[in-house]
């Protein structure tokens, strides 16, 4: 993941540098377009000031193109090493799910099936244990797949996420199982997810790309160490739960609620 965040901070440092070119061209373009009205109306300001001011935007624009080919060359970096999907989530603004990723609230796997493991479909969710803790046991979501080859293994390889950030960066694990659609799924929800209300347990689910989140409803529950297992159902895999601040969320809902209420 360490490449992908240095990627992910020169592709940041490059575009704020770029953001903030593009704003100085724009005042330093007017400020011409002043200058040279001035300098048509009886030569209030000389030509060399004008001509100092068009070499200044040169050395803007010049700047400009040379970071644009800086930040076009980290893509194409992205695009071959890292692949498609991580390429178009890093061309939108304010991505969710690579802000999870690089803040280590979700745990980028990249697994590695061998050829008789895998036929034509990708699983969408395999389980997955930890080589050094053998009791910690996660489920992983297909992400995407990796374009690079690693010509000491046959097979392909995927990256897959796990959100859980108490996974250690370089950790090795083990695949043990593969989800089959036709069987009952059960998820797993930390317990920093859950929280009650009127008596009924549930969990707050960011919508992707927005700054939206829904409550849904948990039932079946069997209590772990970490959290709870349950059946998938109103909770589908592949939701992006919160774990960090759904009282919060909770409690920011009561308060619309009560002041719908008072407006009514």
């Amino acid at each position: 993941i360490k490449p992908l965040i240095n990627l992910n901070t020169k592709l940041s440092i490059i575009q704020n540098k770029l953001d903030q070119l593009l704003v100085n061209l724009e005042a330093e373009v007017d400020h011409l377009s002043k200058l040279v009205m001035l300098n048509r109306d009886n030569k209030n300001i000389s030509d060399s000031v004008v001509g100092q001011k068009e070499i200044d935007i040169k050395s803007i624009e010049s700047n400009i193109n040379s970071l644009k080919k800086d930040k076009a060359n980290i893509m194409n970096t992205i695009q071959n090493e890292w692949g498609s999907k991580f390429y178009k989530i890093f061309t939108v603004k304010k991505n969710n799910k690579l802000k999870n990723i690089i803040s280590g609230k979700a745990k980028l796997i990249k697994i590695t099936f061998s050829p008789n493991q895998i036929n034509q479909e990708v699983p969408n969710i395999i389980n997955i244990s930890s080589i050094a803790q053998s009791t910690s046991n996660y489920e992983a979501l297909y992400f995407s797949d990796s374009p690079e080859v690693d010509i000491s293994r046959s097979g392909k390889s995927f990256y897959y996420l796990v959100h859980n950030n108490k996974i250690l960066n370089g950790e090795k694990f083990t695949g043990h199982s593969l989800a089959s659609p036709k069987e009952k799924r059960f998820l797993f929800v930390p317990k920093e997810s859950v929280i009650w209300s009127n008596g009924i347990p549930w969990a707050y689910v960011h919508i992707e790309d927005t700054e939206k989140y829904i409550k849904k409803s948990l039932s079946e529950l069997k209590e772990t160490n970490n959290g709870w297992i349950i059946k998938e159902g109103n909770l589908k895999a592949g939701d992006l739960i919160v774990t960090e601040g759904a009282q919060l969320l909770l409690s920011e809902e009561f308060k619309y609620q009560i002041k719908n209420e008072n407006e009514d």
